[in-house]
């Protein structure tokens, strides 16, 4: 189905309020306040549009944008960022790879119906490629080849498709496969950070997808520590 908008925002009044409006001018609409909510539902629900509120936060707006981009056959889905107007001044130095346009809060509904219908007659954008800095040669462990230089992956003959903090994370760990990373220390490296005790399941569901794109044996719980390769994998 065509004209699939997925709204992510923690201001939840004025999305719903944008959400029925979008509804109501015949787009198939989605809105949710969690960004990790946010990925499961474009797995099932395959919006053509996705509009990020910077009220999740920056970097986890950036980071949503490139893990949807990042879905099987979502490559193509359009990205928009919902910003403050005193967040105008830097938009395209942050988002400027990742955005296909951008809207300023609180934001005219009508506005941005037209915007989106505008979008969706016009061609498909290109895939996009994440970008990634380092440049040095690519890491093997098994089967498993990572490519920092081109930012891709290889499991045997076949490409995974990573967003840019799996890709993190799978190389931290490939890096010294001997080593056992606590989550503190993963947090650190990958998200630059500390990570919320209790509440924080970013980790976990980063660890959940590579699993799932790489075999689940690849990757080993050390109870109460933190995560490891398997040596068997």
């Amino acid at each position: 189905m065509k004209d699939g908008v997925l709204l992510v925002s923690k201001d939840m009044k004025p999305a719903r309020e944008l959400a029925e409006h979008l509804r109501s001018s015949g787009f198939r609409t989605e809105v949710v306040a969690d960004g990790l909510l946010a990925l499961d539902v474009a797995e099932s629900f395959h919006p053509q549009h996705a509009i990020i509120d910077l009220s999740i936060g920056s970097d986890a707006s950036l980071e949503l944008a490139e893990m949807i981009r990042n879905l099987r056959g979502s490559s193509n889905v359009r990205i928009s960022f919902l910003l403050n107007e005193v967040d105008e001044h830097s938009k395209s130095e942050r988002f400027g790879y990742l955005a296909d346009e951008y809207f300023i809060k609180p934001g005219n509904p009508e506005h941005i119906a037209v915007k989106l219908r505008r979008s969706f007659t016009g061609q498909h954008r290109q895939p996009t490629t994440p970008r990634h800095f380092m440049k040095d040669g690519p890491i093997r462990y098994n089967d498993l080849i990572i490519n920092r230089d081109a930012f891709t992956v290889h499991l045997g003959s076949e490409e995974i498709s990573l967003s840019r903090k799996e890709f993190e994370l799978l190389e931290l760990l490939c890096q010294n496969p001997d080593k056992v990373y606590t989550r503190s220390e993963i947090y650190r490296r990958i998200w630059k950070r500390e990570e919320q005790e209790g509440v924080d399941r970013t980790l976990d569901v980063h660890i959940r997808r590579l699993r799932k794109k790489t075999g689940n044996r690849l990757i080993k719980t050390v109870k109460g520590v933190g995560y490891r390769l398997a040596v068997n994998a």
